[in-house]
C-alpha cells in the first residue's frame, strides 16, 4: 500500500465548500502514479521498452465528500496483475480514518509507440509487491447506455490544459469536460468511467447524453466518426 497526504484547499472546493469530484480524482490519480516509485521493476521496464500503464476503467463510490480545510489520506493498493492488466483500489480517508471516496480501477499496459497492448514479462511482474485483495467482487466494466433518447450536444475542443505528461487528454479532464452537461444541481453518489481511446490536442470531443428515468446520466465522448474516447455513468445522490 502507498499513501499520500492532501488537504482540501480553496482551489479544490466547489461553491458549497466541498471537494470537487474532479479534484478528488486528481488526488487519487497522483497517488497512483507516485506508487510507481515503489515499483522500480515496472518503471525500468517502461523506460527500457517504451511502455506505459494507462487507465482503462474506474468505479467511484462517494460515501461523503470532504469539505474545505479537511486533511485527507489517499491510499492505493495494487492487488493483482495478469498479462496486460493490473487491478487496484484507491481510497480517500478523512482525519478519522473514514472512507470518503472509494475507487476500483483497471490499468492496461501499452506500447507507447504503437498504442497496442504490451505484456509485462512474468519475471518483471514477479518483482512487483502485491497487496491483499479487497473484500468485494469487482464491478462490471461494461457501461451500457440507458434506454433513453440520445442527445447529441455541441463538440468540445480539446484544450491545451487537458493534456498531461503522456501527451494526451488526462483521465480526469474528460470528467471536467462533461461536468457542465450534468443536470442542474446534480450531485453524484457514484461514477463509472470506461476509457477507450486517448484524445489528443487538436481533436474534438462530441458528447452524446442519455438520462434514465431514475436520473442516471450517461455521457459518451466520441470522435468525429462516432467512436468513443470515453463513456461515463453518473449515479445521483
Amino acid at each position: 500500500m502507498y499513501t499520500t497526504k492532501n488537504r482540501v484547499g480553496a482551489s479544490h472546493a466547489d461553491e458549497n465548500g466541498l471537494l470537487k469530484l474532479t479534484s478528488a480524482l486528481d488526488f487519487i490519480q497522483d497517488c497512483e502514479l507516485f506508487w510507481l516509485e515503489t515499483a522500480p521493476a515496472l518503471t525500468e521496464f517502461f523506460s527500457e521498452c517504451g511502455a506505459a500503464m494507462v487507465l482503462a476503467f474506474r468505479k467511484v463510490d462517494i460515501p461523503r465528500m470532504p469539505g474545505y480545510g479537511e486533511c485527507l489520506t489517499v491510499s492505493t493498493a495494487v492487488y493483482y496483475y495478469k498479462d496486460y492488466y493490473g487491478y487496484r483500489t484507491t481510497n480517500i480517508y478523512d482525519g478519522q480514518g473514514n472512507p470518503c471516496v472509494k475507487t476500483w480501477g483497471v490499468g492496461v499496459m501499452i506500447d507507447t509507440g504503437s498504442g497496442c497492448l504490451r505484456k509485462v514479462p512474468a519475471e518483471v511482474a514477479a518483482r512487483v509487491k502485491m497487496d491483499d485483495p479487497p473484500g468485494f467482487d469487482p464491478p462490471s466494466r461494461r457501461i451500457l447506455p440507458p434506454d433513453a433518447p440520445p442527445e447529441s450536444l455541441a463538440g468540445i475542443p480539446v484544450r491545451p490544459d487537458y493534456i498531461d505528461i503522456n501527451k494526451h487528454v488526462n483521465n480526469v479532464r474528460y470528467i471536467d469536460a462533461v461536468t457542465p452537461l450534468l443536470p442542474p444541481g446534480f450531485t453524484a453518489s457514484a461514477l463509472r468511467v470506461e476509457y477507450k481511446t486517448a484524445a489528443k490536442l487538436g481533436g474534438t470531443l462530441y458528447p452524446v447524453r442519455r438520462v434514465s428515468p431514475e436520473g442516471v446520466t450517461h455521457i459518451a465522448l466520441n470522435n468525429e466518426r462516432g467512436r468513443p474516447y470515453a463513456a461515463m455513468e453518473f449515479t445521483p445522490l
